[in-house]
């Protein structure tokens, strides 16, 4: 049985004259001791004459080697529209990055050929590289453990780690989900895999494999997602949070300046509770977006020490670009380099599950937005006018009396002590809730060690 690594794949420019496709594929037979891969190379000419005595030259970077000394050969003759086709075996050394480097010497005139310094200077074709994956170096072991007891045994077992921090590309619960089906179909044993219900939606994993080149070393993957609250999210509602109080300040500086009688007051009123509805309804609604912990524990400084060096490059070819390394609270988030899949069969089993757990654990309520009372009103006095021809004069306005600035000051103070209270309460249910959901999750931790499912 073989697996096709990469299909036919364009490596030259559609206004090339001749083109060069790429084929890779690999045995996956368990019995296998050599990682042995056969690329395979098609040439079609795209111009209207004869193409003869073209040249083709492979070299191979990395961590790979060609099973011939030279992966050189020349083209047969090519009538217009002919193709003809190559094939030759790279036989990998390690587990590191791959790639396969093409290049097409053009034919000359014939009087070019039979100088030297001409046919030095012949023209070359070269062509695009074709990057190996680092998941497709990986197999599923020989012998995979039969319990989860066995895989966290093995995982004592191995004496080296690397650690790496990522965000899903898509956000909510598909990136979860997603990224799942992506590492599923990934040529990994999956020892478990378990979404969190109810509060915290989070994802648990496990895999197994073992490099191609040396079956012997065991890789164990252990998979750690959680849901949460974007940074610029955050920052958001804080700016919102800090405007907003702002507002209410200058709202309470124009009152106590500027109201004259109770109906004034009862405007300033409205009008402060009509820009909090204003600026609730102007709230954005909060974005989670995945954050994974990816260990990678091996028995080979050489699988390590590649994905330390490569780790943007491992992620995205582990996951299937549904993962993007880092979590950068200063940055925009990441984009999805190309369009949602279809869940593996045994990942839409698990969404089942999730959406009916959710009904048995139904999240805690969310903890309503910070209202603070509305500031203190004061009656302005005015000068009594004595005549009538004061009457069409300015008003004047008299400070208030000794009396009246302590009732002023005594009411600020009492308004004061008002929003730190309701501030302390929202702050206390906050913590209740986050509370709840760290119970929430710890059920939901202890249901699945009861009944473990396997993917």
């Amino acid at each position: 049985m073989f697996r096709c690594l990469y299909g036919f794949r364009l490596l030259t420019h559609l206004a090339n004259p001749i083109s060069c496709y790429l084929w890779v594929y690999a045995a996956t037979r368990c019995y296998c001791t050599t990682a042995v891969m056969t690329a395979v190379t098609l040439h079609d000419n795209r111009l209207a004459t004869d193409l003869e005595d073209i040249e083709v030259y492979v070299r191979l970077v990395g961590s790979v080697r060609a099973e011939r000394r030279e992966a050189a050969w020349v083209l047969p003759k090519l009538l217009p529209t002919e193709a003809a086709q190559h094939s030759f075996k790279m036989v990998p050394t390690g587990y590191g990055r791959m790639e396969v480097h093409t290049r097409l010497l053009l034919p000359v005139g014939q009087l070019a050929s039979e100088s030297a310094a001409a046919a030095a200077a012949a023209p070359s074709l070269a062509c695009q590289p074709l990057v190996v994956s680092l998941a497709h170096l990986l197999r599923p072991p020989s012998c995979p453990p039969g319990s989860p007891q066995e895989v966290m045994s093995t995982w004592a077992s191995l004496p080296l780690q690397v650690e790496l921090s990522a965000t899903c590309v898509w956000p909510g619960i598909d990136g979860l989900l997603l990224l799942l089906s992506a590492v599923a179909r990934q040529p990994l044993y999956c020892a478990w895999a378990q979404l969190l219900p109810g509060g915290v939606c989070g994802v648990q994993a496990a895999f197994v494999s073992a490099p191609v080149t040396h079956t012997s070393d065991t890789i164990a993957i252990m998979l750690i997602g959680q849901l949460m609250p974007e940074p610029a999210t955050v920052e958001a509602e804080l700016a919102a949070a800090a405007a907003a109080a702002r507002q209410q300040d200058l709202q309470q500086q124009r009152d106590v300046a500027a109201a004259a009688d109770g109906a004034a007051a009862t405007t300033g009123d409205a009008s402060s509770s009509g820009q909090q509805q204003e600026q609730k309804q102007q709230q954005p609604e909060p974005v989670l977006r995945g954050v994974v912990q990816l260990v990678v524990r091996a028995s080979s400084h050489e699988v390590t020490l590649t994905i330390q060096q490569h780790a943007a490059a491992w992620v995205n070819d582990i996951s299937q670009g549904t993962l993007n390394v880092g979590m950068s609270a200063g940055c925009a988030p990441p984009r999805p380099s190309r369009g949602k899949t279809l869940l593996h069969p045994r990942v839409a089993r698990l969404e089942q599950q999730l959406a009916a757990a959710a009904a048995v654990m139904p999240p805690p309520a969310q903890v309503p937005p910070l209202e603070l009372p509305s500031p203190p009103s004061f009656r302005r006095k005015l000068r009594a006018k004595e005549d009538e021809e004061d009457s069409d004069a300015e008003d004047e306005e008299l400070p208030p009396t000794a009396e009246e600035e302590v009732q002023q000051a005594a009411a600020l103070d009492k308004h004061k002590e008002a929003c730190e209270k309701a501030a302390a309460a929202h702050a206390a249910a906050k913590r209740a809730r986050a509370t709840a959901v760290l119970r929430k999750a710890a059920l939901a931790e202890w249901r699945r060690a009861a009944c473990p499912t396997p993917l």
